[in-house]
């Protein structure tokens, strides 16, 4: 099955100010002049560039004072309180922390997707290396 054919109008490109972090900028961009897409990472892994699409993190109530903590949490937000431990995970695996909110659901789209945005990061990340380089974008 293929994808519809995507329609992306604009991508802007935030550098991160620290790179070494995995992270090395943020991008948004716009499908059809109509639909923002905002909060995607661009991530180093290795020599190899990947988008992250934007996500939430996976988040449970005290059980004292119901306040949203991420489940990773040790001590609750709200109250202080000391959370119950998360269950044991199969040997190799670890909890997912976080959810996706937007993603495409084939390859083909994600590979559009991820093809405009990195080409879009790799002008920003050569603009960047001039003198006098001045950001066209910054986060909001």
């Amino acid at each position: 099955m293929t994808s519809p054919p995507l329609d992306i109008t604009d991508v802007r490109i935030v550098l991160a100010r620290r790179p070494d972090s995995g992270c090395v900028a943020f991008a948004s961009f716009t499908v059809s002049g109509v639909l923002a897409v905002k909060d995607v990472r661009i991530v180093a892994n290795g020599d190899k560039l990947f988008c992250a699409m934007p996500a939430k993190p996976i988040t449970d109530k005290c059980p004292g004072c119901r306040a949203k903590n991420p489940i990773t949490a040790g001590f609750c937000n709200g109250c202080g309180d000391a959370l119950p431990p998360l269950p044991p995970t199969p040997a190799g695996e670890r909890h997912r922390t976080h959810t996706g909110i937007l993603f495409p659901v084939n390859r083909a789209t994600r590979e559009h997707v991820e093809a405009a945005i990195l080409a879009e990061y790799h002008r920003e990340a050569e603009a960047a290396r001039s003198p006098g380089y001045v950001p066209r974008f910054t986060v909001a």
